[in-house]
């Protein structure tokens, strides 16, 4: 995404009464492949009348289409893409793979996230639970426990509707208090994801996916993983575990952030995971009446009604990363339901560490020189079910999450250099990174919820090299 800030008036500072600002950008493809952002250029209402700049815009969307046979172009209005830009801005704009560029008269970067692979068009909404048979275990002044819940999904074709942000608004200044990110300086990357679509629930319904993230991480961060499944066919539910979550945003712009305090010992850790494998399981209660057709949202907001249905519940994995890893893990030994699941790099505690009779991945990080997790060890020896263990070469904790493409994006804004990021995410270029982990996790899901095997998991692949068999 590519985004210029408005200019400012020639008579002083500020924006200038009605600017209309027409940027015309999009993609064409390379001899090796990649994608390259081609900018057109910005024209200024001012210096140029409505029929002159319609004549110029299309003139110049034809040359770049001479140039650049893939080239296409759609237009948003900036505010519901989060831009902090005027509404009488607007932009011609196209969803990216390659990296970022900075806008040579802007001091704003813009963030893109790379596009799933599947065949299905995207629709997300997110839901409002409340689990009235809780008190929040983490603030004894609330009677009942809140979650945040979004839906991923295959959809029928929406088109006209601008793509749902990566971040709820709200949450957005806290992201980037933690991040270390100034404010405004870095525009947060739109999803390709449609808000509210229509669901398309397929001939025989959907098989179920629930998403985990880490501590003091949020739904947000799964989202690269979470589209390339709703893509190919899954219905994905990310979960943020409020107060252990960094922000939390909830209907009417409520944020709530993290707020356990004391040492993040194991004991905190198992109180956690047993927040989150409750939080879980009610979860899983609610889906079930999702598609009764019953509107589980506290708040009664309209739901896309062929959600009703859409669920096959006798099908349902589980997805983690960090600790919403090791969540993944203990749900799955208290509750029948989940059918599968795998760990993205996350460290185990006893009694989750005896395994499971139902299939289970471990994907790590790059394990280097050093002795294996032990937990990792623990849990392989009590497993009982079908089992792998996979390291990603290259990789560090990190590279499970979004930030394996945003963090090389944001780097210029946070001061960062070459190295700082490869420490940060690893050495393994970032598209292989996710690639492969796009690839492992759906054929691991693929072959236990849906019994098809493409053989990727049953031994080396001279196509992933980054990915090592470790047992």
């Amino acid at each position: 995404m590519f985004v210029p800030s408005c200019p400012r008036s020639e008579d002083g500072p500020g924006f200038p009464r009605q600017p209309v600002i027409d940027v015309i950008h999009g993609f064409g493809v390379q001899e090796d492949g990649a994608r390259e952002q081609v900018i057109a250029g910005a024209l200024h209402a001012e210096r140029h009348p409505e029929s002159q700049r319609s004549g110029l815009r299309a003139r110049q969307i034809e040359e770049l289409r001479e140039g650049f046979p893939a080239f296409r172009t759609s237009e948003q209005p900036l505010l519901q893409l989060g831009g902090n830009l005027p509404d009488q801005c607007r932009f011609i704009r196209v969803d990216l793979w390659s990296p970022t560029r900075i806008d040579r008269d802007s001091t704003q970067i813009l963030s893109t996230l790379p596009a799933p692979a599947g065949p299905h068009p995207l629709g997300t909404v997110a839901v409002h639970l409340v689990d009235r048979a809780r008190v929040d275990p983490w603030q004894d002044s609330r009677p009942v426990r809140e979650l945040m819940i979004q839906l991923w999904y295959p959809a029928r074709a929406a088109h006209g509707h601008p793509p749902a942000p990566w971040m709820s608004p709200g949450a957005v200044t806290f992201f980037e208090r933690e991040q270390g990110i100034p404010q405004g300086a870095l525009l947060l990357p739109t999803t390709h994801a449609q808000p509210a679509a229509p669901a398309d629930r397929g001939r025989c319904r959907r098989p179920v996916v629930l998403y985990s993230p880490g501590l003091r991480s949020d739904r947000s961060l799964g989202t690269v993983l979470i589209e390339e499944l709703a893509s190919h066919g899954y219905l994905v539910v990310a979960i943020d575990h409020t107060y252990d979550a960094d922000q939390v945003e909830f209907p009417g712009g409520r944020v709530e952030t993290f707020a356990i305090t004391g040492d993040i010992d194991d004991a905190l850790i198992a109180k956690a995971l047993a927040v989150r494998t409750a939080d879980t399981r009610f979860v899983l209660d609610q889906l079930t009446a999702l598609n009764a057709g019953h509107n589980t949202d506290a708040g009664r907001r309209p739901l896309p009604p062929t959600l009703t249905g859409a669920f096959d519940l006798s099908r349902v994995g589980m997805l983690g990363h960090s600790l919403g890893g090791a969540t993944a893990a203990a749900a799955i030994r208290a509750d029948r339901r989940l059918q599968a699941g795998v760990n993205l790099d996350g460290s185990l505690l006893p009694p989750v560490t005896a395994g499971t009779d139902r299939p289970f991945l471990l994907l790590g990080s790059d394990p280097g020189p050093g002795p294996e997790d032990p937990s990792w060890d623990q849990f392989w020896a009590g497993q009982y079910g079908w089992k792998r263990e996979l390291a990603l070469i290259g990789s560090t904790h990190t590279s499970f999450t979004d930030l394996e493409t945003l963090l090389p994006q944001a780097a210029p804004v946070l001061g960062l250099t070459s190295g700082q990021v490869t420490q940060a995410i690893g050495t393994l270029d970032p598209h292989r990174a996710i690639h492969a982990q796009r690839d492992y996790v759906r054929a691991f899901f693929d072959l236990h919820l849906r019994h098809l095997d493409n053989h990727l998991l049953q031994r080396p692949s001279t196509r992933y090299p980054q990915i090592r068999f470790l047992r």
